[in-house]
């Protein structure tokens, strides 16, 4: 085997990048780059994040109990490594960077408007781990642009998304249908 072992504190492979939105539109709110992010459950569906305990980010979920995952686009990476490196404390993200923070249909936390995917969450569970919480949420709400669908479903290799392999890159290249392999 051609394999060194190293620190497991590297990371893995790859990391969905998602900006979470919390607080409430119109109060307290804020924008956040989240790069420990899953969608854990397809029935019912549920997302979970961590979040370190110090962030706004953490105490505005902690106060309302739901947050929004917004999916940015590929050509987000300068707004996605801000928003993730400043502090909503002393920064209004949104007018910032000029995205329109908007109240979904089910929790008061923002949705970017500008996002081609936007999930509307409420916390069922929170899991102390060490340098993060992890947050587990149901996903009581799934807004998608139009012209990233394909009838009710996401449509395969539309979008273009961020994720973190040290640095940004690029995903969203289709290349087969689930159960290829049948």
């Amino acid at each position: 085997m051609n394999k060194r072992m190293v620190n497991p504190e590297i990371g893995y492979p790859l990391y969905p990048i998602i900006l979470v939105g919390a607080g409430e539109v119109g109060g307290e709110m804020t924008l956040s780059t989240i790069t420990l992010a899953a969608h854990v459950c397809e029935r019912p569906p549920k997302m979970a994040i961590g979040v370190m305990p110090a962030r706004q980010t953490h105490q505005l979920i902690e106060r309302t109990g739901e947050f929004t995952c917004n999916m940015p686009l590929d050509t987000w990476v300068e707004l996605s490594d801000w928003v993730g490196t400043r502090s909503g404390r002393d920064y209004e993200k949104f007018e910032r960077w000029g995205i329109t923070p908007v109240v979904g249909q089910k929790v008061k936390a923002p949705m970017v408007a500008e996002s081609p995917l936007s999930l509307e969450c409420v916390v069922e569970q929170k899991i102390s781990l060490g340098s993060h919480d992890l947050f587990i949420a149901g996903v009581v709400a799934a807004h998608i642009r139009s012209e990233y669908l394909e009838g009710d479903r996401l449509a395969p290799g539309r979008l273009m998304t961020l994720v973190q392999l040290v640095g940004y890159c690029r995903a969203g290249e289709y290349l087969d249908r689930l159960g290829c392999t049948e």
